[in-house]
């Protein structure tokens, strides 16, 4: 999880993969500092967005039909 932090930070924002992994560790960090109390708030509020984001995908995909998962640019085709 730690590594994958870093190589995020790297990759798709274009900023040092040790940042990334500071970030990571601090914010687990202070989770850890909550015990389970912490891990539960964070669960609160991801699992909520995480669903929003599940369901208006679903929607987007249906009313746009099967091919929107197809598409290929068109220097890549």
């Amino acid at each position: 999880m730690i590594s994958g932090s870093g190589a995020i930070f790297k990759e798709e924002l274009g900023l040092s993969y040790n940042f990334g992994i500071i970030i990571m560790v601090i914010l687990s960090f202070i989770v850890f500092l909550f015990s389970l109390e912490g891990l539960s708030f964070v669960n609160t509020i991801l699992v909520p967005i995480l669903i929003i984001g599940i369901i208006f995908t679903a929607i987007y995909i249906g009313v746009g039909g099967r091919d929107i998962i197809f598409l290929i640019p068109k220097e890549l085709a």
